[in-house]
C-alpha cells in the first residue's frame, strides 16, 4: 500500500506515536524516526506488536545527512512513500519521492516549534 515517514518522534504517548498509529491503522509501513534509538525502536516495536508494519530509523534531523538517512530507510521498505509527516524543524534535502501513475502522494508537513 505505501510508507509512510514520520520525523521526530519521541515518546509512544507523544504526538509522534499517535501519527505513527494513525498511517499504521491506514495499512502504510511507518518508518518511525527520530534522534533517541531506545525511542524510536520502542515505538516501532509497539507498531508491529499491533499488527503493523514499521521499522525505525535514527538520526538528527537538523542535519542534512540525518534526514538523507530517514529517506533512506524509506527506500529500503521498497513501497511508495505515501505520506510523511515532520514533528521537528529538519534540514534541507534531496527529497526522492516516486509513485505509479495511479497513485496518489502526499505530504504534510507539521512543523512543532516552543512557544
Amino acid at each position: 500500500m505505501g510508507t509512510a515517514l514520520v520525523i521526530g518522534v519521541g515518546s509512544e504517548n507523544g504526538v509522534g506515536g499517535a501519527v505513527c498509529r494513525r498511517f499504521a491503522r491506514e495499512g502504510l509501513h511507518v518508518v518511525v524516526a527520530g534522534r533517541t534509538e531506545a525511542k524510536v525502536s520502542a515505538v516501532a516495536e509497539s507498531l508491529r506488536s499491533s499488527g503493523a508494519r514499521a521499522t525505525h530509523a535514527v538520526g538528527d534531523a537538523t542535519r542534512s545527512e540525518g534526514v538523507a538517512g530517514f529517506f533512506d530507510a524509506v527506500e529500503r521498505v521498497k513501497q511508495t512513500l505515501a505520506g510523511s509527516v515532520q514533528l521537528a524543524d529538519v534540514a534541507v534535502t534531496e527529497t526522492r519521492v516516486g509513485a505509479a501513475p495511479n497513485q496518489v502522494v502526499f505530504r504534510m508537513t507539521v512543523t512543532v516549534k516552543p512557544s
